[in-house]
């Protein structure tokens, strides 16, 4: 799903009139009618229902008075507030207030709360913090604790960088134009926008927004980057991973790992560890195989990547390895000479960042949180979650590899082209119950999984996110989000593959 920049809309919106030949009156009148479809669904079958409009002077003030009056003819009791002067208005705005004579909409203040209320203050291109009456709205809005719709975005939210410096609706649920803004999903966004709906306003805006870099990856998206079974498959068909992790106190990691890889439909999985911890992999998961290798005081070194050979598809590198030198040694033997693509996490990220490290010699995802990017980039857990989006393009464009920043949202970034701006595709599907420990091994498993049958990083890393997210959400509903354990996500993997599997058949 695209998503798009307040900058980015706004130049849309000028090709949509200028070469799509879509009258500006004609894109309100149908972001109108969206809001006011909008507004009912959320009112149900309440019938004469008080509903109260606040607009501003600008567009999206105008996108208010078309819903208001679309209202009113519905037959309910619609009230309309606005935050400026009706002589300031201009344009298509202005249009759409005259017209709301044909209507039994009128300029007042609701005698009782709301049955709804639709926040039409500031728009996409508002910056800054709210003033004035705008800001005296936002309270206003806050203060009756009515429902709120948000029209094209809450007023008092960047719409670039999911921001709120001042006062700003905390919406029910948004209707967007167009196409989803980054700051819906960034910083306050998630939490402002509640439940967001996306309506074209009858344009398609593909053609208009195809420079972005930015995408949603969505339930569609994960379902093409999967690779499909052939009827005729073995298990050879579907790729063999190698795990190496596990140290003294750490054998869980790999475990994990190797069992979400699994789940997620490797043909084959080793799970190289410790001599001490082999038989901890075959009791803990059956269908896993155990390769007991080299360790230096309990943690693997650097001639356990001798394990590693033509069989092996795809590398997962890092769970439970410890932060030994003999580990670090060992990441930097296979960060250099290995012959299948490599996802590295945790304490092989770690090893990454205590000393220059050359580029990976293969394809790579790197899946770091917010303090082991910190790590590789020399800044702070603070810094980085200050500005997730600037982090993750530094980490894939330093590494030159595909880097997937766990958190609310996940990012991932493509850092492997070195002309135009990296893509970077947003994943929302995660789950605060997916804060504990395991989880992160979870994930690992999975974009090797999706590695190991052929997928490139950029396409193992995005459908690994949504499927780990979304596993995450039906264990939090199953189990509450204080229980989930990195095992139910692995459980709920395959209820939430299938679901792709349907959509392929």
């Amino acid at each position: 799903m695209l998503v798009v920049t307040a900058d980015t809309m706004r130049e849309m919106d000028r090709r949509a009139m200028a070469e799509g030949g879509m009258p500006g009156i004609a894109l309100m009148e149908n972001a109108g009618a969206a809001a006011a479809e909008a507004a009912t669904r959320m009112l149900g079958r309440k019938s004469g229902a008080l509903v109260h409009v606040i607009c501003g002077p600008g567009n999206n003030g105008g996108d208010g008075f078309c819903a208001a009056r679309r209202l009113a003819v519905a037959g309910h009791n619609v009230t309309l507030e606005l935050t400026a002067d009706p002589d300031r208005l201009r344009g298509d705005a202005l249009i759409q207030y005259r017209a709301l004579a044909a209507s039994t909409a009128r300029i007042a203040r609701p005698t009782r709360t709301p049955d709804l209320v639709l926040d039409c203050v500031l728009g996409t291109g508002a910056t800054g913090a709210p003033h004035g009456a705008a800001a005296e709205a936002i309270e206003a809005m806050a203060a009756w604790g009515a429902p709120i719709l948000a029209v094209d975005l809450p007023s008092g939210l960047d719409a670039t960088s999911g921001s709120a410096p001042g006062p700003a609706v905390r919406a029910s649920r948004t209707v967007t134009f167009g196409a989803m803004k980054l700051g819906m999903l960034l910083g306050c966004g998630p939490d402002l926008c509640g439940a967001v709906d996306v309506n074209p306003i009858g344009c398609d805006w593909a053609g208009y927004g195809a420079g972005s870099p930015y995408s949603l990856v969505d339930q569609e998206v994960a379902a093409r980057c999967w690779p499909p079974r052939s009827r005729t498959a073995h298990k050879g068909s579907f790729g063999h991973v190698i795990v190496l992790g596990g140290s003294a106190g750490m054998l869980g990691a790999p475990i994990l790992a190797g069992h979400a890889a699994l789940r997620s439909g490797a043909g084959l999985v080793t799970v190289g560890t410790p001599a001490a911890g082999a038989a901890s992999v075959i009791g803990a998961c059956p269908a896993l195989m155990a390769a007991p290798l080299p360790d230096a005081d309990g943690s693997l070194d650097e001639h356990a990547a001798e394990a590693i050979d033509d069989r092996h598809s795809a590398i997962a590198l890092g769970p439970g390895l410890g932060r030994s030198e003999a580990a670090e040694r060992l990441v930097r033997v296979v960060v250099t000479t290995a012959g299948a693509p490599l996802v590295l996490d945790a304490d092989g990220l770690y090893a990454l960042g205590r000393s220059p490290q050359p580029r990976p010699a293969r394809p790579c995802a790197m899946t770091p949180h917010h303090g082991e990017a910190a790590r590789l980039l020399g800044a702070t857990a603070e810094a980085v979650a200050a500005d997730p989006l600037t982090a993750v393009r530094a980490v894939a464009t330093l590494y030159r590899v595909v880097a997937l920043l766990k958190g609310g949202p996940t990012l991932v970034c493509d850092g492997r082209a070195t002309d135009g701006e990296a893509p970077v595709a947003i994943v929302n599907t995660g789950t605060p119950a997916l804060a504990t420990a395991g989880t992160g091994d979870v994930l690992t498993g999975i974009v090797a999984s999706l590695l190991a049958r052929g997928c490139d990083p950029w396409d193992a890393a995005r459908a690994a996110a949504w499927a780990h997210g979304t596993a995450g959400r039906r264990a939090a509903k199953r189990l509450g989000s204080e229980g989930v354990t990195a095992p139910d996500v692995i459980d709920r993997l395959t209820e939430t593959l299938a679901r792709l599997e349907r959509m392929e058949a």
